[in-house]
């Protein structure tokens, strides 16, 4: 997992899963990025193939 630090010190963390426009997955509190994991890998697979 990556993590971008920006102008202000927040800290935000990410994963990237391939190629082409970006999409943003927001989980609110009190979830983690896992649980994005299955809509992540299919939307990948789908832009890939």
């Amino acid at each position: 997992m990556a993590e971008f630090t920006s102008g202000d010190s927040t800290r935000i963390f990410y994963k990237d899963w391939g190629t082409g426009q970006p999409i943003v997955f927001r989980h609110g509190w009190p979830l983690c990025s896992d649980d994005w994991d299955p809509r992540c890998s299919s939307s990948s697979a789908r832009a890939s193939g």
